[in-house]
């Protein structure tokens, strides 16, 4: 659910993006051409890469147009520089930095890497522990290794926290959520759902 949330949602920043940001991000840089209306082509990051360097924002497009296509390899270099970048020097601003984190953990988790899935997240709430979807993520890369235990307690503090998701944005529900469903009739997972607002 939260994967088809996340889509539209990049496919709308994306947009955005391109259309609209930073005066014109859409003009002839990094592998755009005039007159194809703003839309980049895209094959590789590097690809894209103006000839002096890219900016997170750059990366973080690149990855977000990967996320969209389901290319989450791709999507995983692209965001993982515009983490890079953006760790030495922060210039996203926060809604795009939630949607890096998220993206980036998630591409990890569709690639089978939960590892890395669970560091991303655990990193997002080292940097912002109020955050429920990192939380909520978190809880679902601990369940895709079947850890019961740290998946209720990461679902509780992400329904603790539901009121400070980015405007617009609302919990999946984890009843339905496939990547919990290995718990759906364990008895103390049906009973957080029962006590979740």
């Amino acid at each position: 659910m939260i994967m088809k949330f996340n889509r539209v949602f990049m496919f709308v920043v994306s947009i955005g993006l391109m259309v609209n940001a930073s005066n014109g991000l859409a003009q002839t840089r990094g592998g755009r051409r005039q007159g194809d209306g703003g839309v980049p082509r895209v094959s590789s990051p590097s690809d894209n890469a103006p000839p002096n360097g890219s900016t997170a924002l750059d990366h973080f497009k690149n990855g977000s147009l990967s996320y969209i296509k389901g290319d989450y390899r791709l999507a995983i270099e692209s965001y993982n520089k515009a983490l890079e970048l953006e760790k030495k020097k922060p210039t996203l601003d926060k809604m795009l930095w939630y949607v890096l984190i998220d993206n980036l953990g998630l591409s990890y988790g569709q690639t089978g890497n939960s590892k890395k899935e669970k560091e991303i997240f655990e990193y997002g709430l080292s940097k912002d522990p109020k955050y429920p979807l990192f939380y909520y993520n978190l809880a679902c890369a601990w369940a895709s290794v079947g850890n019961l235990d740290t998946t209720i307690s990461n679902l509780k503090l992400a329904f603790e926290n539901k009121l400070n998701a980015i405007p617009g944005e609302t919990l999946p529900d984890p009843a339905n959520d496939d990547r919990l469903a290995r718990f759906r009739h364990d008895d103390r997972f049906q009973s957080l759902l029962r006590e979740l607002p």
